[in-house]
């Protein structure tokens, strides 16, 4: 029976999905391409082609043939669903194309942001980039505490160890409470020395609430010692206090990595709730190192919170 030439694309599309059904791919893209060169092809049949390509094992055809689908539907100012971002995500990641595959995690933890997608994409897009500074890596976990709901008991232990030789033991404190909290410390071979960890953290925090302010004066003579002391009244919570001695800390120069002080004071607003201002702060971080990628994705956060994220 012949078929009006009017009623030709349904019918290809048609056949497609049965090909595509019974798992016959390559007669199925055989069939959507033919759609397609009519150009009356649907979002539907353009999504099936993507799919079957990446099914016949073809990513990089798979990738050609999806990215701009995303692309098309951001641009119409719809959200993508996240199968579609998934297929992109993981046939760049098939085919090494790391740009695409930070692309693809990008607009995951935008869209559907949870801790897979994030730590993946600070794993990724920050940790694992090349001229990555492992000076950095403390402000790294700083942001993966608060987009994710759950990290890995070692990463707690690292950083509130790592807090604690830097002089923030409160900071310290809810990190290790937040590990409790998220029922990953205090359990395990190594539950006593969780248990120890917090009980230092705990005591030195205590202690520096009471001679903080004795510090201000020896603080304020360099530019580092007002940064330092104006993160740590606001890991105590005092934006009112900690906010002023950051920015008097950068503005009196000196200091050994400008943008990091940047970061911090980004971060600063940020906890203090003050979204415009952590924004329009982290958006001057230029360094490499790290620093950008990290100010970039504590923007991307603040703009698209993990529901289930941390709020230490």
């Amino acid at each position: 029976m012949a078929v009006a030439p009017a009623d030709l694309p349904t019918f290809q599309a048609s056949l497609g999905n049965y090909y595509y059904n019974t798992k016959n791919y390559a007669k199925a893209i055989e069939q959507y391409k033919l759609v397609q060169a009519s150009g009356k092809a649907p979002d539907a049949v353009n999504s099936a082609l993507a799919t079957s390509y990446y099914l016949s094992g073809d990513y990089a055809a798979a990738l050609k043939a999806q990215q701009p689908i995303v692309e098309a539907t951001e641009k119409a100012g719809k959200t993508p669903t996240q199968q579609d971002l998934r297929l992109y995500a993981t046939a760049a990641n098939k085919v090494k194309d790391n740009a695409a595959y930070l692309d693809a995690l990008e607009k995951l933890v935008t869209y559907y942001p949870n801790d897979d997608y994030w730590t993946d994409l600070i794993s990724r897009g920050i940790v694992r980039k090349p001229g990555f500074s492992d000076a950095n890596i403390l402000d790294v976990l700083r942001l993966e505490l608060a987009a994710v709901k759950q990290m890995a008991p070692e990463t707690y232990t690292e950083m509130g160890e790592q807090l604690l030789r830097d002089g923030f033991p409160t900071e310290a404190k809810k990190v290790v409470d937040a590990g409790f909290a998220a029922g990953v410390l205090g359990k395990g071979a190594n539950a006593a020395q969780h248990r120890g960890l917090r009980d230092r953290a705990n005591k030195q925090a205590a202690d520096d609430a009471k001679t903080i302010a004795s510090g201000e004066t020896n603080a304020a003579r360099t530019g580092t010692g007002l940064v330092n002391l104006g993160w740590a009244y606001v890991t105590m919570d005092q934006f009112d206090k900690g906010i002023p001695f950051i920015e008097r800390g950068i503005a009196k120069g000196g200091l050994k990595s400008p943008d990091e002080a940047k970061l911090r004071l980004g971060m600063a607003y940020a906890r203090a709730g003050q979204k415009d201002k952590a924004i329009q702060t982290l958006e001057t971080v230029k360094a490499g190192g790290g620093l950008a990628d990290t100010a970039r994705y504590w923007i991307l956060l603040l703009n698209h919170p993990n529901p289930g994220g941390s709020s230490a």
